[in-house]
C-alpha cells in the first residue's frame, strides 16, 4: 500500500492533462518514466523505462526495455508511447502551452 498525504484532489490523473503539482506528484508514483534522474549533484539522465537512448542533433531514439507491462500483463510498446504523444500534441486535445512551452519543434516528428 502507498499512502500519500496530497494537498487537495488532483485536477487530472491524465498524464496528457496534468499540468499541475498534485496530479504529477500522483502520477509519479503510478507511473514509470521513459528516463529518469540520477543522483546529485550531476542529476544525470539514468535508464527507467528507456533501457538505453541514442541522440542524433535533435532526435532522440529510445530503446524500450523488453520487460514493460500494463496492469493487465500486456507488453508495453514503443506504439504505446507513440499514441500518448500524439493524443496530447493534438490541437483537439488541447494541452495548454505543449508546443508554445518550448517542449518540442517539430511534433509532426514522434514516430
Amino acid at each position: 500500500n502507498l499512502r500519500v498525504i496530497i494537498p487537495g484532489e488532483p485536477p487530472s490523473l491524465d498524464p496528457g492533462l496534468a499540468t499541475d503539482t498534485t496530479s504529477n506528484n500522483v502520477l509519479s508514483n503510478l507511473m514509470e518514466s521513459l528516463i529518469d534522474f540520477g543522483p546529485a549533484p550531476l542529476y544525470k539522465a539514468v535508464p527507467a523505462a528507456a533501457q538505453s537512448w541514442v541522440v542524433k542533433g535533435p532526435n532522440v531514439t529510445l530503446n524500450l526495455r523488453k520487460d514493460l507491462k500494463w496492469t493487465n500483463g500486456q507488453a508495453v510498446t514503443a506504439k504505446d508511447y507513440v499514441y500518448s504523444w500524439l493524443r496530447t500534441i493534438s490541437p483537439r486535445f488541447r494541452v495548454p502551452n505543449i508546443i508554445s512551452s518550448g517542449t518540442m519543434e517539430s511534433p509532426r516528428e514522434i514516430s
